[in-house]
């Protein structure tokens, strides 16, 4: 099973990271501070499909990646 979801970013990124079922739901919440690659503990999620919605918090820009969880 998978237990970390590993995130390397373009540069230094300050952001709010959200991971939400498809429906929206939003079931855990991470940040990234100022690095270039950043590493989050899901191994409590159940396998499924994901969310990872990303706001950069310096430019308010949005980003949104589908994941699979096996």
């Amino acid at each position: 099973a998978t237990t970390q979801l590993n995130v390397e970013w373009n540069g230094n990124i300050n952001a709010e990271i959200f991971i939400t079922v498809v429906t929206g739901k939003k079931l855990k919440y991470f940040t990234a501070n100022g690095n270039s690659k950043s590493v989050f503990d899901i191994h409590d999620l159940p396998a499924a499909t994901y969310l990872m919605q990303i706001t950069n918090t310096d430019t308010k820009q949005q980003q949104t990646i589908r994941f699979d969880k096996f």
